[in-house]
């Protein structure tokens, strides 16, 4: 079983998201927390304010539900802000508050400090060809 595919995928992911979440909990920010608000940070950049919570959903490959109690618990320590569609009642468009912009940087140095940590045994060739198969296994997963 360590060698299966499929198990070492699994336990790759689940073992960078178990070190981010550990790195990640002196600001009490999980991995999955920290994942939206970079998503918001860059279509916040990109100038895009109106943003669904399915669009993250979506960016994320995750589902609404989980998504949906993420922004509750964000927008209830003040990190995201939800304003209601004008134009759709049923859904609401919410952004990056204020107060987490100054998280952004120290949590952007945290999540790249972890991932370097992870391949800092990788050659740049090793990181090349690991960065081109995980990238054909997600887009073979769309299909």
């Amino acid at each position: 079983m360590d060698e299966d595919l499929g198990y070492l995928l699994s336990k790759a992911s689940l073992s960078a998201k178990r070190l981010l979440n550990e790195r990640l909990n002196q600001y009490d920010i999980t991995a999955t927390q920290w994942a939206v608000l970079f998503d918001l940070y860059i279509r916040g950049q990109d100038g895009d304010e109106q943003v669904k919570p399915k669009d993250i959903a979506e960016k994320l490959d995750s589902d609404r539900p989980t998504i949906t109690n993420i922004i509750k618990r964000l927008n209830l320590r003040g990190y995201i802000t939800i304003k209601p569609n004008p134009k759709d009642g049923r859904s609401s468009f919410i952004a990056l508050s204020d107060q987490a912009k100054p998280l952004i940087e120290p949590l952007k140095k945290e999540a790249s400090q972890t991932i370097n940590f992870l391949v800092e045994d990788l050659d740049s060739s090793e990181k090349e060809i690991a960065r081109n198969v995980l990238k054909k296994i997600i887009e073979k997963s769309k299909k």
